[in-house]
């Protein structure tokens, strides 16, 4: 990492010999299912996503049921109730991928159609509707998207990539986040400028990015710790401005996939070969990079904590799809398996442990920016990850998911709190 190229964020952590004091806490199967198989859940889906407290599968017939928390109808059967098991979400036929956000979620229907339920806040339903207006606990059809070929849900924004290669966003604008040069919410979908050949597109706290058909990647909202890319931050001197209303290119090439996720201030994408870069905020390993000491002072070493350039992934060569949490990411191999790196308090890394091998900083005990690998995967097809919990989608057309249960996004069906490893989600 050239510390010349790279604008860094200073943290203050004790010194660093309390480190290697840390034993790490091996809890085995929390919550697993008395000895049988912890990946027989019993349902079956072809698709997952992971939302901030919640969780959403498109099934072989077209509809979509989801779990967790349901305060503002994220999980879209009508109900407003919470589900620790998979619910139906009322009225919705024909989808072909569901993105769950941070309280919304959004389906792309097969003829190119996309509809939205839950908070509408910021106006995330993109409806023409009102904002301030109350949760839509059913789906409502956003306006003007007919030819939607990808979607994202984010924090409190969504955005579709259409068949033409333009990129429309509707919701939260508060820092330029939708990139059509304003900062103004809207309430219908508005494309961003500049945008013509994206393939896939990432809606993450409040940030978004796109991937174009060239493998080069755009940016464009939040850059208060260096999320969109370009090698530039608020905190330069002279300071720039700590958001883009219009997009900016990453500084890297050969992107296959990109990441960022409801809540998240960092983003990863696949390169070409196997690799995994990541950019933004690593307070908690999250972008899979060790803090780097640039300095003293009294109580402790000063590290770095943010890159605004993508940095490699240490130790992951086969990735072919990444995803990002909001303190944590993951990737999945080419073998089958899935590794990740970060924040791992409520087991999100699914290593059987609460920590991995290698803690960032003493006053972080619960992270690790060494990817780990996730315990009894070796099918994984696609992982998608929340704000602290994991899902994995396996080629046998079983969900697993582990991680923070607080609101039962795991699907389980049962109250406990964290697991560590995946289990399949129950039916």
């Amino acid at each position: 990492m050239n510390a010349s190229g790279t604008d860094w964020r200073m943290k203050k952590v004790l010194g660093f010999s309390v480190i290697y004091l840390i034993i790490p806490l091996i809890i085995s199967g929390c919550g697993g299912s008395g000895g049988g198989n912890p990946l027989a859940g019993g349902f079956f889906a072809l698709q997952v996503s992971a939302g901030n407290l919640h969780t959403c599968a498109v099934q072989s017939n077209g509809q979509v049921k989801c779990w967790g928390v349901n305060s503002s109808g994220q999980l879209g059967d009508g109900t407003g109730g919470g589900s620790f098991l998979p619910v139906t979400v009322a009225n919705l036929f024909n989808v072909s991928e569901v993105s769950a956000g941070g309280r919304h979620t959004c389906a792309r229907l097969k003829d190119g159609t996309v509809q939205c339920w839950g908070d509408n806040t910021f106006g995330q339903m993109g409806n023409n509707g009102s904002i301030f207006t109350p949760p839509f606990f059913t789906p409502t059809q956003v306006s003007d998207i007919t030819k939607a070929v990808s979607i994202s849900a984010g924090e409190n924004h969504s955005c579709a990539v259409l068949s033409d290669g333009t990129v429309a966003c509707w919701g939260d604008n508060t820092y330029g986040q939708l990139g059509n040069g304003t900062r103004n919410p809207t309430l219908t979908p508005v494309k961003v400028s500049g945008i013509n050949t994206a393939t896939d597109v990432s809606a993450g706290g409040s940030h978004t990015c796109a991937l174009l058909v060239d493998g080069s990647v755009f940016c464009w909202g939040n850059n208060s710790s260096g999320q969109l890319g370009n090698g530039t931050s608020f905190t330069d001197t002279p300071p720039t401005p700590a958001f883009s209303t219009v997009p900016l290119e990453a500084n890297l090439t050969g992107a296959t996939s990109i990441a960022t996720a409801a809540g998240a201030n960092h983003t990863c994408a696949v390169i070409t070969g196997g690799t995994v870069r990541c950019w933004g905020d690593d307070t908690f390993g999250q972008i899979g990079q060790p803090y780097t000491p640039i300095g003293v002072v009294a109580s402790g070493p000063v590290f770095i904590t943010f890159s605004t350039f993508p940095v490699p992934v240490t130790d992951v060569s086969t990735a072919v799809g990444v995803t990002a949490g909001a303190r944590h990411s993951c990737a999945n191999l080419s073998g089958g398996g899935v590794q990740c790196w970060g924040d791992d308090s409520s087991g999100q890394l699914g290593n059987g442990a609460f920590f991995g091998p290698a803690p960032v900083a003493i006053d972080l005990p619960n992270t690790t920016w060494l990817p780990v690998s996730v315990k009894n995967l070796v099918t994984a097809t696609q992982v998608d990850a929340g704000f602290s919990h994991t899902c994995a989608h396996l080629s046998n057309n079983i969900i697993a998911c582990w991680g923070d249960n607080s609101a039962g996004q795991l699907g389980t069906g049962n109250n406990i709190e964290t697991s560590n490893i995946p289990l399949g989600v129950a039916d």
